[in-house]
C-alpha cells in the first residue's frame, strides 16, 4: 500500500484524525429524474490557543476539474480553540450528469475548502465525486437511479502469484480487464478493505462495489470466548468505522459486508448474534444510506441470519 504523509500549514484545518478519513463525507439524499441534492458534511479541527472565525465552501466542478456545475453557500462556523466542529451544506444540482454504473460513470470533482475571516483558503480536500442513488427491491432487485439494474458479478482478491499481497496498480488494472471482459457489473472486495486505488478504479469505470469488513470466519464466535470482554469485538467495530469514513464518498459503493462466513451453527448459547447487531448498528449509524449485508451459513431458529432484519 502507498503510504503519505498530510501535513497542514495552518492550526485550523479539515480533521485528520478522523479514523482515517478525508474529514469529507458527501452523499445523494435525494435524486428526482435529473435533479439531485447532495449533502456535504465537513469535520474541522482549530488546534490553535485561540478562537476561529471560518467559512466552509463546498463547490462541485465537472469532470474536466475547472467548470463549476454547482457552488454551495458560503457557511459561517466558529471553532474554539483546540476543538473539533462540523458543517454540513446541501448543494441543488439541477440538470445532473448522473453516475450509471457500467453506461456512464461520470465523476464530477467535489471541492471542499476552509477559508478564513479574510476569504482566504486555508485548507481544501477534492473527491472525485458521482451523483446517484442506490436501492434494492425484493422484486425489482438491485435499483441504480430508479431503474432496475440487473447484477453479475465476481470476488476479486488483493493477492498476485508470486507477490502475494505486494500487487501493483497495474496488477489491479489488469484484473479489471479481466471484470469488463466477462460482462460483470458488480465486484465484492473480498474479504477485506482494499486499497484506495482499487476503490477509484470501481468508481471510474462503474462497476457496483460490496466492500467487506475484515471479520472472516469463526474467529469470533467460539462459546469460550467473550468478544467484548477481550477487546475482540471492539476491534472489529473499529475496522468497520474506518472502512466506512475512509472509503465514505466512492460512488461505486452499493453495500457494506460486516463480515464474511462467521458461523455460529445453531447452538444458542453462541455469540454471534450480540457481535453481528452491533456492526450492524454501527453500519447503519455510520451511513444509513447503503444496505449492509453478511454472506453467511449460520442460521438461528431456521431463520436466515440477514442483517437487515435482526
Amino acid at each position: 500500500r502507498g503510504v503519505s504523509l498530510v501535513s497542514t500549514p495552518n492550526a485550523a484545518h479539515i480533521a485528520l484524525d478522523d479514523f482515517g478519513s478525508s474529514g469529507i463525507f458527501a452523499r445523494t439524499t435525494s435524486l428526482s429524474g435529473v435533479n439531485a441534492n447532495v449533502n456535504v458534511l465537513a469535520k474541522l479541527k482549530n488546534d490553535s490557543k485561540a478562537d476561529g472565525s471560518f467559512t466552509v465552501q463546498a463547490t462541485l466542478l465537472e469532470a474536466d476539474g475547472t467548470t463549476i456545475k454547482q457552488t454551495g453557500r458560503s457557511t459561517a462556523v466558529v471553532i474554539k480553540a483546540g476543538t473539533a466542529a462540523s458543517v454540513a451544506q446541501d448543494l441543488a444540482v439541477n440538470n445532473a450528469h448522473l453516475w450509471n454504473g457500467l453506461a456512464d460513470p461520470y465523476l464530477y470533482k467535489l471541492v471542499v475548502e476552509l477559508k478564513d475571516n479574510n476569504g482566504a483558503s486555508v485548507d481544501k480536500v477534492v473527491h472525485n465525486f458521482g451523483i446517484r442513488q442506490m436501492s434494492f427491491d425484493p422484486d425489482k432487485g438491485f435499483i441504480l437511479n430508479g431503474k432496475s439494474v440487473p447484477l453479475h458479478g465476481v470476488n476479486m482478491h488483493q493477492d498476485r502469484l508470486g507477490k502475494a499481497w505486494a500487487i501493483s496498480k497495474a496488477d489491479t488494472d489488469e484484473s479489471f480487464s479481466f471484470i469488463k471482459e466477462i460482462g460483470a457489473n458488480t465486484l465484492r472486495l473480498a474479504h477485506y478493505p482494499h486499497a484506495d486505488y482499487t476503490y477509484e478504479q470501481a468508481d471510474k469505470l462503474g462497476v457496483v462495489v460490496w466492500a467487506e469488513n475484515a471479520l472472516v470466519n469463526s474467529t469470533g464466535v467460539t462459546k469460550l470466548i467473550d468478544p467484548e470482554s477481550t477487546g475482540f469485538a471492539a476491534n472489529a467495530r473499529q475496522q468497520l468505522t474506518e472502512l466506512i469514513r475512509q472509503q465514505y464518498n466512492h460512488a461505486s459503493i452499493g453495500m457494506w459486508s460486516i463480515a464474511n462466513e462467521v458461523t455460529g451453527g445453531t447452538d444458542a448459547s453462541n455469540n454471534v448474534q450480540a457481535l453481528f447487531k452491533s456492526l450492524n448498528a454501527l453500519a447503519k449509524a455510520e451511513d444509513p444510506g447503503r444496505m449492509t449485508t453478511i454472506p453467511n451459513q449460520a442460521t438461528l431458529n431456521g431463520d436466515i441470519i440477514i442483517p437487515d432484519k435482526l
